[in-house]
Protein backbone atom coordinates (compact mmCIF):
# COMPACT_ATOMS: atom_id res chain seq x y z
CA UNK A 1 0.00 0.00 0.00
CA UNK A 2 1.70 3.03 -1.27
CA UNK A 3 -0.10 6.76 -1.35
CA UNK A 4 1.54 9.71 -3.37
CA UNK A 5 0.73 12.56 -1.30
CA UNK A 6 -0.70 12.52 2.22
CA UNK A 7 -3.86 13.77 1.03
CA UNK A 8 -4.67 10.81 -1.14
CA UNK A 9 -7.11 8.31 -0.21
CA UNK A 10 -5.87 5.16 1.37
CA UNK A 11 -7.52 2.19 -0.80
CA UNK A 12 -7.33 -1.93 0.36
CA UNK A 13 -9.25 -4.08 -1.24
CA UNK A 14 -9.60 -7.52 0.50
CA UNK A 15 -10.46 -10.58 -2.06
CA UNK A 16 -10.91 -13.69 -0.80
CA UNK A 17 -10.43 -16.88 -3.15
CA UNK A 18 -12.99 -19.28 -1.26
CA UNK A 19 -16.27 -17.36 -2.53
CA UNK A 20 -17.82 -18.55 -5.75
CA UNK A 21 -18.70 -15.15 -8.29
CA UNK A 22 -22.34 -14.62 -8.48
CA UNK A 23 -24.03 -13.86 -11.14
CA UNK A 24 -27.64 -13.93 -10.40
CA UNK A 25 -28.12 -14.52 -14.59
CA UNK A 26 -25.73 -17.71 -14.75
CA UNK A 27 -27.14 -20.82 -14.20
CA UNK A 28 -24.69 -22.19 -11.27
CA UNK A 29 -24.20 -26.46 -9.75
CA UNK A 30 -26.25 -26.86 -5.94
CA UNK A 31 -26.22 -29.71 -4.23
CA UNK A 32 -28.71 -30.55 -1.44
CA UNK A 33 -27.31 -31.12 2.13
CA UNK A 34 -29.34 -34.38 2.80
CA UNK A 35 -30.38 -36.30 -0.36
CA UNK A 36 -27.27 -35.00 -2.44
CA UNK A 37 -29.46 -34.39 -5.57
CA UNK A 38 -27.62 -32.34 -8.04
CA UNK A 39 -29.20 -29.55 -9.75
CA UNK A 40 -28.11 -26.69 -12.37
CA UNK A 41 -30.11 -23.53 -11.51
CA UNK A 42 -29.89 -19.72 -11.21
CA UNK A 43 -31.41 -20.01 -7.44
CA UNK A 44 -32.62 -22.83 -5.71
CA UNK A 45 -35.20 -21.90 -3.27
CA UNK A 46 -34.74 -25.89 -2.11
CA UNK A 47 -34.01 -29.11 -2.96
CA UNK A 48 -36.37 -30.64 -5.45
CA UNK A 49 -36.93 -33.99 -4.40
CA UNK A 50 -37.07 -33.60 -0.34
CA UNK A 51 -37.27 -29.55 0.30
CA UNK A 52 -34.03 -29.13 1.85
CA UNK A 53 -31.58 -26.40 1.86
CA UNK A 54 -29.26 -26.48 -0.99
CA UNK A 55 -25.32 -24.89 -1.30
CA UNK A 56 -23.45 -24.00 -4.43
CA UNK A 57 -21.19 -26.63 -5.11
CA UNK A 58 -18.55 -24.13 -6.40
CA UNK A 59 -18.75 -22.79 -2.63
CA UNK A 60 -16.06 -24.89 -0.40
CA UNK A 61 -17.45 -26.72 3.13
CA UNK A 62 -14.43 -25.23 4.98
Amino acid sequence: MRRTAESDPLVVTIMSYKDAELDPESESTYECFDCGTVVSTTSPNACPKCGAEMRNRRTPIE
